[in-house]
């Protein structure tokens, strides 16, 4: 699992987009992306918190209006309040071209080919469309709305992986944390806990993406898009750590591992950026095993994620390995975390958002975190400084 940290596209990303989309749709795409880039060059449109969702996106005035433009152009085919007809229902979670607001707006605009939606660009004004897509947006009943009206968020994480989450108990910071997230949403909690060898990744797909769970604690946010998840904003920043033993030489950064073999987790980060740069690893089953062999002087240093170096310390306090002080982090072993929900349930999304908001002005991240003997780190800036 590649885990790097990933800035929010700005608005030069989505004029890039439109741009290319109105050079490749002919006069008529043209026209329509000097109109879109228009209105996204000259309103001052809060975009930015949806991920250049829908400008309109809560507006009430613009849901009505949507309203009524959805029954008069959509109905036909995709039924009373889009729940289905010829055309497909449009408040499930199935979207064949993309979900995302900018997706629909798209497939309004232009149609797609080979199948029975046509073009809509020329007859309905752009600001018409952002109002359909606000109204359908009132009509899902996504993972917000059945927390709710079940009284229980559900919430997926990883079994076995402490201090973050663990089945026993349950326990875990990240549990903490969702205990904390629920309770203040007037809201009790059940778990799924998603098992899998691919890790994060893959146990997002076997379990939040199947809906077994409406949110995901501790995803690592990633330079790419995750199939059908969207991100809240990061809770804390993390990384890996260098550890050594009392037997070796001072070190500081990875670039001084050449000269020496370092302990680290099979198939991890650290494993593969040591392997790129040409150096000698040993691979180990887990980091508590990797930690192990230097307390035992096998090996002299260790290459580790800080959490599990913090778990490490919290259950060992008379180990004779510690972190390099002083040391400087490779880019590539940092990261931000945060929580996962399905790609179209924006309004969990900023529901968690504004909740771990107030929780950080309040500093309960860092005060549950240190329950669990792990020190905490803000989220990382874009450039990682």
């Amino acid at each position: 699992m590649r885990q790097r940290v990933s800035g929010k596209k700005g608005p030069g990303h989505l004029i890039s987009v439109l741009m290319r989309w109105g050079l490749t749709a002919g006069s008529l795409g043209a026209l329509l992306c000097a109109g879109m880039l228009g209105l996204f060059l000259s309103t001052p449109v809060a975009v930015e918190a949806q991920d250049f969702t829908n400008p309109l996106h809560g507006n009430p005035e613009a849901i009505e209006k949507g309203y009524k433009l959805f029954h008069r152009y959509c109905s036909i085919c995709h039924g009373t309040r889009g729940k289905g007809a010829k055309g497909p229902n449009l408040q499930d979670e199935v979207w064949t071209w993309g979900g995302a607001d900018t997706d629909v707006f798209a497939t309004i605009v232009a149609g797609r080919p080979g199948t029975p939606m046509g073009a809509f660009g020329a007859r309905v004004q752009p600001m018409d469309i952002w109002s359909i897509i606000a109204y359908l947006r009132t009509e899902y009943k996504g993972a917000l709305h059945n927390a709710r009206e079940k009284g229980v968020l559900t919430v997926c994480a990883m079994p076995n992986q402490l201090p973050a989450s663990d089945k026993s108990s349950p326990g875990g910071f990240d549990v903490a944390l969702a205990e904390e997230i629920a309770g203040r949403m007037g809201l009790k909690t059940q778990y799924f806990w998603a098992k899998s060898r691919r890790g994060v990744l893959g146990a997002l797909s076997l379990s939040l993406v199947q809906k077994r769970c409406d949110m995901f604690m501790g995803v690592p946010v990633q330079p790419e898009p995750i199939d059908r998840v969207i991100l809240t904003d990061p809770y804390f920043g993390t990384g890996y750590t260098l550890v050594r033993n009392e037997e070796a030489s001072e070190v500081q950064d990875v670039m001084e591992l050449a000269d020496r073999t370092t302990a680290v987790p099979l198939k991890s980060q650290g494993e593969r950026i040591l392997l790129q740069a040409g150096y000698s690893c040993r691979p180990f089953a887990s980091s508590h095993d990797a930690l192990q062999a230097v307390q035992k002087g096998d090996l002299e240093v260790a290459l580790v994620p800080a959490l599990e170096m913090d778990w490490w310390l919290q259950n060992r306090p008379d180990s004779t390995i510690k972190p390099v002080e002083g040391y400087v982090s490779d880019p590539n072993l940092l990261w931000n975390v945060a929580i996962g929900v399905r790609k179209n349930d924006y309004d969990l999304r900023e529901t968690l958002n504004g909740v771990l908001s107030d929780l950080a002005a309040e500093q309960q991240v860092p005060k549950l975190m240190s329950e669990y003997g792990v020190s905490y780190t803000p989220p990382w800036s874009e450039d990682r400084s």
